[in-house]
């Protein structure tokens, strides 16, 4: 199989992050430097990603492999901090800059990209579909997949994390209140998001999601 050579500069990856969050979120560069150490891990993650074949991440200047288990672990491991902020600081400055605004779903949007892309466009095993149960699991014995729908999971899961604490905000429900519903999305994302709409519908006495100007 051809191997796919990319490199993503660092340096320059970082300080077009750092020239946007210090013009769009009005945050002193310093403020912005200390958001940027997940920000700076993941773009050497998806450096080591676009050199990848058949589960293993290669490049060949630094000698580095990453097997795909180590991306899925990588992955796991960064979306963490994301939540943390979340739960402890819902609508602090570094919170607003990296949860409440596209830069998660854009860097993640790149890992998922390549895997689904390599997975269920380049790659798919034979049999594989959506289409039935029987066709699923053999998508789902191809690693790469896997990682693709874990992605899929977390940028998901976080996204309506960070709209439930938006929209609790709005309507006047204290933060304490969505701790539970919170963790829940996270550990078990329609359950938490669930549990908060019940909530919300009884906080508020109506369950219409509509978000008033």
């Amino acid at each position: 199989m051809q191997r796919i050579s990319f490199t993503l500069s660092l340096t320059s990856g970082q300080t077009w992050f750092r020239n946007l969050l210090v013009s769009t979120a009005s945050a002193p560069q310093a403020d912005c430097d200390a958001t940027l150490s997940y920000i700076g891990d993941i773009f050497f993650l998806c450096n080591e990603l676009v050199n990848t074949s058949c589960g293993e991440v290669t490049t060949s200047n630094t000698g580095y492999n990453m097997p795909i288990e180590s991306i899925f672990t990588a992955v796991n491991a960064t979306i963490i901090p994301f939540w943390l902020l979340l739960l402890f600081a819902p609508h602090s400055k570094p919170t607003n800059i990296l949860v409440h605004s596209g830069v998660v779903p854009l860097l993640f949007g790149v890992i998922y990209i390549f895997y689904f892309v390599t997975s269920f466009i380049l790659g798919s095993p034979e049999g594989a579909s959506m289409n039935s149960i029987a066709g699923l699991q053999i998508a789902f014995s191809d690693p790469r997949t896997l990682v693709a729908a874990w992605v899929h999971y977390l940028v998901f899961d976080l996204f309506v994390g960070a709209w439930l604490v938006r929209d609790a905000r709005r309507e006047g429900i204290h933060h304490v209140a969505i701790v539970i519903p919170l963790l829940l999305t996270f550990m078990a994302g329609p359950l938490g998001l669930a549990l908060y709409i019940a909530l919300r519908g009884i906080w508020k006495r109506r369950f219409t999601l509509t978000e008033e100007p």
